[in-house]
């Protein structure tokens, strides 16, 4: 009888009971008995999705997302939540519209991204290209949104090559694209006010983390994508950069940040290097 009573919450005209009702679907799903009812649902299940993610109501679509995302991660294999893959797209729109109005909202959604890349990356394959371009274009790079936003979509970005190196080095231009990113996000995370001296003792300072955080995460990502993607993608993608960086004379940053891109990356990238 648990299964009906959701499924009726999820298709209430109120609001506030939709809402409950996925995110109840989202805690019990895991569970062998809900997943195994569910497979011979699929189809009213997809369309209740499909209907949480074109919702006028942000937190409808945000419960949603999280109700697919436990779905996918309950799948006992890829190929089972293969057909929730549709949804990509939709869950896409729905996380642009929250980056909008409400980023405490769109970054809960990232966070299902990440856990869903987590347990298959894979699921994101058909969308591959939209998805990548929204995060690093719309979402990593966009400089209005705030800094623990966009770091969520470097996360998202990083874990999809960890977990899916092949499908990642696939992928044309995005590893090159990706270490762009990186780097602009030490050059973010480094204050150019700062001569090389205070950056040393301001790299150290524990109170200065939250405004050091986009370095070390850019600087993190190098290394995760070296270990991961491996020097004979990561080498050529770093010295697209690193050479104009070192030759930089008018802003010490991006020296520093050339010469620490080179030294992050030689643990992976050893034979290259």
């Amino acid at each position: 009888s648990l299964l009906p009573t959701v499924i009726g919450m999820c298709e209430s005209q109120a609001l506030g009971t939709q809402e409950l009702g996925f995110e109840v679907l989202s805690l019990v799903v895991h569970h062998s008995f809900v997943h195994s009812a569910l497979q011979d649902q699929l189809p009213q299940l997809q369309t209740l999705f499909e209907q949480s993610l074109a919702n006028q109501d942000g937190n409808v679509q945000l419960a949603g997302m999280k109700a697919i995302g436990a779905y996918v991660a309950a799948c006992e294999s890829p190929k089972q939540a293969r057909s929730m893959q549709g949804l990509v797209s939709p869950m896409l729109k729905a996380l642009g519209e929250a980056l909008q109005v409400d980023e405490e909202r769109a970054r809960s959604g990232l966070d299902v991204l990440i856990e869903m890349t987590d347990v298959n990356p894979k699921f994101f394959k058909p969308q591959l290209k939209e998805i990548t371009n929204a995060m690093l274009q719309h979402v990593a790079m966009n400089l209005a949104l705030e800094a623990s936003t966009r770091r969520l979509a470097l996360e998202f970005l990083v874990e999809l090559c960890e977990r899916a190196p092949s499908m990642m080095k696939k992928e044309e231009g995005f590893i090159q694209q990706l270490v762009a990113v990186s780097f602009a996000f030490m050059v973010e995370g480094t204050e150019a006010n700062k001569d090389m001296d205070a950056w040393e003792r301001w790299e150290d300072d524990d109170e200065d983390e939250e405004e050091t955080g986009n370095y070390v995460l850019g600087l993190e990502a190098l290394d995760r994508l070296a270990n991961s993607c491996g020097g004979p993608r990561i080498v050529p993608a770093c010295f697209a950069y690193i050479p104009d960086f070192l030759a930089n004379q008018q802003d010490w940053r991006y020296r520093l940040v050339g010469l620490y891109g080179i030294s992050q990356t030689g643990e992976g990238a050893a034979k290259e290097m």
